[in-house]
């Protein structure tokens, strides 16, 4: 038996995240996701974010992100 449960989509387009950044965190808005299957089937959740300091939107995986509400 998998020891794999599926998280689903956590976060909604305008919902503000964080990365950490080296020693800090970078905050940024979701413009908008899209799924990716791996090579079981499983899908891995992207988002395109427009991060404070930059003028373009970049792809990150889910995993990567935190809310920017959390301490």
């Amino acid at each position: 038996m998998s020891k794999y449960t599926p998280v689903g989509q956590k976060y909604q387009i305008n919902d503000r995240v964080k990365k950490r950044y080296f020693s800090s965190y970078r905050y940024g808005t979701v413009l908008d996701f899209y799924v990716k299957e791996n090579g079981r089937g499983r899908p891995y959740y992207y988002y395109n974010i427009k991060w404070d300091n930059s003028s373009r939107p970049e792809p990150q995986s889910q995993n990567t992100l935190k809310p920017a509400e959390e301490a």
